[in-house]
């Protein structure tokens, strides 16, 4: 019977804590997506210099984000400097000398930057919710052994 009792202790903390990194997870994302939206970027490829381009600030890019191995980026766009929509007209635009044509694929929000804590308070949450479980269950089947010895 004491053995349930810090199973119930241990999960109303659990429960405590998740709601801590749940509350923490959404609140960050609340202040960083201010109107930031996530769009692909493809190099231009052809051969001859595109006739009209834009500055990332003309366009009202935030953040380019480059990736290992790709002709691809992605672009953090803030919504309120958007000239235009960026999808339908699909711009170039010029970034550390080379141009990117924005692709009409809307990726999605960006992630804020500084959370460090999502990877790690998910894996300490998980594994906490998985021991309370394993400790449950076995000290239930012991519990009930002693009942009916």
């Amino acid at each position: 019977m004491k053995r349930m009792k810090i199973i119930g202790i241990l999960a109303i903390v659990m429960a405590i804590a998740t709601a801590i990194w749940v509350g923490a997870e959404a609140y960050a994302y609340s202040n960083h997506s201010r109107g930031d939206v996530l769009y692909a970027a493809d190099l231009y490829t052809s051969e001859i210099p595109p006739p009209i381009w834009n500055t990332t600030e003309q366009l009202g890019i935030v953040e380019v984000i480059e990736y290992e191995n790709t002709t691809s980026v992605h672009i953090n766009v803030d919504k309120e400097r958007e000239p235009f929509p960026l999808q339908e007209v699909q711009p170039i635009f010029q970034y550390n000398g080379k141009f990117y044509k924005v692709s009409p694929l809307w990726m999605g929000y960006p992630v804020p930057p500084n959370l460090p804590q999502q990877p790690a308070g998910a894996a300490l949450c998980g594994i906490g919710w998985c021991a309370t479980g394993i400790l449950w269950l076995k000290w239930r089947k012991k519990d009930e052994a002693t009942k009916s010895s």
